[in-house]
């Protein structure tokens, strides 16, 4: 029992000793960016880059916080309710989102610099001030302010423009200047349940309820032709401008339009206007919504527009449409001039390299006026560098080889578009390389797109090349070649030079487009002592060869005449005994739906030769395989009957010519002197039996 206790009373020392942590911001922190006083919780912060919303292992917090230390949820928590007053020095031009969105001791007075231009969602939100000067603001973003409770005086400066639930539960804001601003976004005071008047008189838009819940309001200020809605319901909040569900009467007022003249208040569907000629008066709410509307008509005369600011773009290429961003139009009147906003362009579309200028159009009281703005329209440039150029030699392989490693080439865009891309074989070997596909998609600017080329596999001996080719209908061509080399057993040539073999002419008409498919391979290092030519042409002698062999009305032939010849010459050739050649010719499209019903005829002495074949997909396209050791008249029977018997076997089968019409009459000649010899040696044993 001793001996517990004093291991416990040794553990509770050794804890007692260590370190104590506390989850806290630092003691004092002067930089660059930030001043912070934990003793007073004073922050400042005196750069952009301290006020930008950025992360530690995914976890998100103000940079200002991170350099205090912040890390954890936990002591962020706790850094932000340490600060309790907020300097933020001019220069500072934008205070990003959440930025001191929890500062929830934060008091007093902010005054924002005059240099900010730009606050985001949250950036001053559930917090404990009571003032607030937005500095050099001119646009307050959504949620920017919102759940600030305590606040009761906002300076707006010249602010023109506030977003969404801005100001939202303000509740202790009891009074606002809005004069300048035009823009009032949905919802921008909900809450605010202080407010007893507001003056929106220079307001050009109005978004749906922008003082719900503002149960206290009973002075409205608008502007002309501005619509106002009341409701009495407290629990509607449709859409709702106004809600003084508390008041029977409520002071309405409306401000002049330059060169208008005030037509007095609409008469509104329920509740009364004292005075619908005045422009300030009182309405008496009645027991529904209701739309407020002071009407104004224009005295004014149109007499001209000009562009007094031009857009921010003005080039533009092909295809684009004009981009009004940044132009102001002035519409000049008799005696005044303002900027007009509601005019329509033309061409309002696609823009071409004719056009050197759009009109901008501007209709008043019946008066239109017309400007131009001119304009440059470039072609689009279609263009595309590929990663890489001259000749890709794939590493030698020996005859039996695997499978080879894919070799990938990436497309770049480096124009306006490319359009959609073609990938296309062609040379003398393009049957012996594969491409992961045909076909890319048009590429977006600065993007890319790849595919890949790899030889296949069965090649005999030899050196086999192509150009692989990537083109559009844009004029975009771009190509690179290709090579790889089989080796096999050299033992056989004496110089170790192993021959090659290629198809170097096609003629046939149904494989016009199709000739770059034509391949031939045999097994070079002993089927021919030197290279050889493989060359198919048409041959009117050949259709006639099959159709007297097989009859008219006998399915289609197609006919020609493949003949190996030594390398640059006209002397034919055939391979070693023993040895083959195999051929692959591509399907036309027409025959790929009857494909299962092509045979390969040869005709060699007089005889139909069916040879074995298989059909093979590849380049997108069906193909037919044989292997032959004559060289001769060939055709695709298609749906030819031939007579053969059911074997999956090559069969040979003889066709007897019929002959000329002499030899016809020679043998029924003979036949008839044979039949007369017959019957006179029968009737001579007669007469030498009757004599005996």
């Amino acid at each position: 029992m001793k001996k517990i206790l004093s291991i416990f009373i040794t553990l509770v020392l050794v804890i007692s000793c260590l370190p104590m942590t506390k989850l806290t911001a630092k003691a004092t922190v002067s930089n660059d960016d930030i001043e912070w006083v934990e003793a007073t919780g004073a922050l400042t912060i005196k750069t952009n880059e301290a006020a930008v919303y950025t992360s530690i292992g995914g976890t998100f917090m103000p940079q200002w916080v991170k350099l205090l230390g912040g890390s954890t949820s936990d002591n962020i928590k706790v850094i932000m309710e340490n600060v309790k007053s907020l300097t933020i020095l001019e220069g500072v031009t934008k205070l990003e989102q959440n930025c001191f969105n929890g500062c929830n001791n934060l008091e007093g007075e902010v005054i924002l610099p005059s240099t900010l231009t730009k606050v985001e969602s949250y950036t001053l939100a559930n917090t404990k001030i009571t003032s607030l000067n937005v500095g050099g603001l001119t646009s307050i973003a959504g949620n920017a302010f919102r759940e600030n409770a305590n606040l009761e005086m906002v300076t707006l400066n010249n602010v023109i423009s506030i977003g969404d639930s801005a100001f939202r539960n303000a509740t202790n804001l009891k009074n606002i200047d809005l004069s300048k601003v035009k823009m009032l976004s949905a919802s921008c005071f909900s809450n605010c349940t202080s407010l007893t008047s507001v003056n929106i008189g220079s307001a050009t838009s109005v978004g749906a309820t922008p003082f719900n819940f503002c149960t206290k309001i009973n002075t409205v200020v608008m502007p002309g032709n501005i619509t106002i809605t009341i409701s009495t319901n407290p629990d509607n909040c449709g859409e709702l401008y106004i809600r003084p569900t508390t008041k029977t009467e409520l002071s309405i007022s409306t401000t002049d339009k330059t060169d208008c003249t005030f037509d007095g208040w609409e008469t509104p569907s329920v509740g009364t206007i004292a005075n619908q000629n005045a422009k300030t008066t009182t309405y008496t709410i009645g027991a529904s919504n209701v739309n407020l509307v002071a009407n104004y008509t224009s005295n004014r005369t149109l007499e001209s527009i000009a562009i007094t600011t031009p857009p921010t773009k003005t080039t533009y290429k092909e295809g684009e449409s004009f981009d009004k961003v940044g132009m102001v139009v002035t519409a000049t009147y008799t005696g005044s001039t303002g900027t007009v906003t509601s005019y329509t362009v033309s061409p309002s579309g696609a823009l071409s390299t004719d056009d050197t200028e759009v009109t901008i159009t501007y209709t008043e009281n019946g008066v239109t006026k017309t400007t131009t703005q001119g304009i440059t329209v470039r072609a689009v440039v279609y263009d595309i560098s590929l990663s890489t150029t001259g000749t890709h030699t794939f590493t030698a392989a020996t005859t039996g080889y695997a499978e080879q490693t894919p070799f990938t080439v990436i497309a770049n865009n480096v124009g306006d578009a490319t359009g959609d891309l073609n990938i296309a074989l062609s040379g003398t070997n393009a049957s012996s390389f594969t491409l992961s596909k045909m076909n890319i998609d048009s590429i977006s600017v600065g993007g890319s797109d790849s595919f890949t080329i790899k030889p296949i596999t069965g090649l005999l001996a030899g050196t086999y090349t192509a150009t692989v080719t990537v083109s559009g209908n844009n004029g975009i061509s771009t190509a690179f070649d290709v090579s790889f080399t089989v080796n096999g057993d050299n033992n056989n040539n004496n110089n170790g030079d192993v021959p090659t073999i290629r198809v170097s002419e096609v003629n046939v008409s149904v494989l016009d487009g199709l000739t770059k498919y034509v391949t031939a391979n045999a097994n070079m290092n002993n089927a021919f002592s030197q290279s050889v030519e493989v060359r198919l042409v048409d041959d009117a002698e050949s259709v006639q060869s099959f159709t007297s062999l097989l009859g008219p009305d006998n399915g289609q032939i197609i006919a020609f005449d493949i003949s190996l010849y030594i390398k640059d010459s006209n002397d034919k050739v055939q391979p070693q005994n023993g040895y083959a050649v195999t051929i692959s010719i591509p399907l036309p499209t027409d025959l790929w739906g009857i494909r299962d019903s092509i045979n390969i005829g040869h005709i060699e002495d007089g005889k139909l030769n069916i040879l074995a074949s298989t059909l093979v997909w590849e380049n997108e396209m069906w193909n037919i395989v044989f292997e032959t050791k004559h060289f001769s008249p060939y055709a695709l029977l298609v749906g030819v009957d031939t007579n053969l018997p059911d074997d999956d076997q090559p069969q040979v089968t003889e066709i007897v010519q019929t002959g000329d019409s002499n030899t016809f009459f020679l043998w029924l000649g003979i036949t008839l002197l044979s039949a007369m010899a017959v019957v006179v040696t029968s009737i001579r044993r007669k007469q030498k039996s009757s004599s005996v």
